[in-house]
């Protein structure tokens, strides 16, 4: 893959992304702006580049930097990065349930995966981690359809 196919200006996303994400962190609150508005910026960038490691999504090394440092502080917890998102996620299923005619898909997979590559360096330090499992949880929010 080319540098200019991987690399994906902040521009690219179009207004409404932009904005989506922008309400979808309303509830994030650190404590600190700067933290607030690191976490926004972040959350673009991987927009930007879905599928990409951090350091393509985060595009140059600054970037890249910040993004591991936003991650690692002490005031950042998962809990903090995903309340936001849980909120918003439960305010559109509230929405759609008053809608009896709206079903709510609620989709779920575990996925295993596991570390199989010789020579092991190739994938990173990974210190004593040879695999694990992936828990996705999708809610689907249908509008209003015959069954």
């Amino acid at each position: 893959m080319s540098t200019a196919t991987r690399i994906v200006s902040s521009k690219a996303i179009n207004k409404s992304a932009r904005d989506w994400i922008s309400k979808e962190l309303v509830a994030s609150q650190f404590g600190d702006k700067r933290l607030d508005k690191r976490l926004e910026r972040l959350v673009n960038q991987l927009w930007s580049g879905v599928g990409s490691s951090l350091p393509y999504a985060c595009q140059n090394w600054a970037n890249t930097k910040a993004a591991y440092r936003f991650l690692s502080n002490d005031k950042v917890t998962e809990a903090d990065i995903l309340t936001s998102h849980y909120r918003s996620t439960k305010q559109r299923v509230n929405e759609t349930e008053a809608d009896i005619n709206s079903p709510i898909l609620i989709l779920h997979d575990t996925t295993e995966f596991t570390y199989k590559r010789e020579p092991f360096d190739l994938i990173g330090v990974t210190n004593v981690i040879k695999g694990g499992l992936i828990n996705t949880v999708a809610a689907l929010c249908i509008p209003s359809v015959d069954c």
